[in-house]
């Protein structure tokens, strides 16, 4: 039996081998950056924003017939927005206005709702007031791959401290509570 499984990985390159990608979906409350009147970053200026998964209107300016709405990305990246947008990151991961899009790093970002209507009010989504923190934005980060070091890395970040949701994933207690997007990592 010996000299029969010695044999099972000949041939194999192991040491080039990697696991397939396993994607790790977290959720993160997310605010408008800085205001700063006309001067406001945003990514572009439109008579109306794509309002989808990667583009909202934060917003709303103008008199009637003249309106525009300024626009912001989730990822901070310009994806079917047209000629005019300029890439860059508006959005922070907490209320103060402070730091980056909380989903910074991740493989793939999307909006799970927020932003403001053609009347320039604030939009109301599933859950925004109970688990995300009466945010501006419920963000979807998705990464691959999460492992120890990235783990360690996050520990004493934004990602551990500010950027997260309420619920009760993964502990195993089913507590219903704040968990930030390293406490989401951690649990699953």
């Amino acid at each position: 039996m010996g000299s029969s499984t010695s044999n099972v990985f000949k041939g194999w390159d192991i040491p080039s081998w990697k696991p397939p990608k396993s994607m790790v979906s977290l959720q993160a409350s997310a605010w408008d950056n800085e205001w700063r009147g006309d001067d406001t970053p945003r990514n572009r200026d439109a008579g109306g924003c794509n309002n989808d998964s990667h583009e909202v209107s934060r917003h709303r300016k103008g008199r009637s017939g003249a309106r525009r709405h300024w626009c912001v990305s989730s990822d901070g990246k310009c994806a079917n927005q047209g000629d005019k947008c300029t890439p860059g990151d508006h959005i922070t991961y907490n209320a103060s206005r402070q730091g980056h899009n909380p989903c910074k790093g991740a493989n793939s970002t999307r909006f799970i709702g927020g932003g403001v209507d053609g009347n320039g009010n604030q939009k109301n989504f599933p859950g925004r007031t109970t688990d995300f923190q009466n945010a501006n934005f419920g963000l979807e980060c998705i990464f691959y791959n999460i492992d120890d070091a990235k783990l360690r890395e996050w520990y004493n970040s934004y990602l551990k401290n500010h950027s997260g949701v309420k619920g009760n994933r993964g502990d195993g207690g089913g507590e219903y509570k704040w968990r930030s997007i390293w406490e989401q990592a951690l649990l699953v």
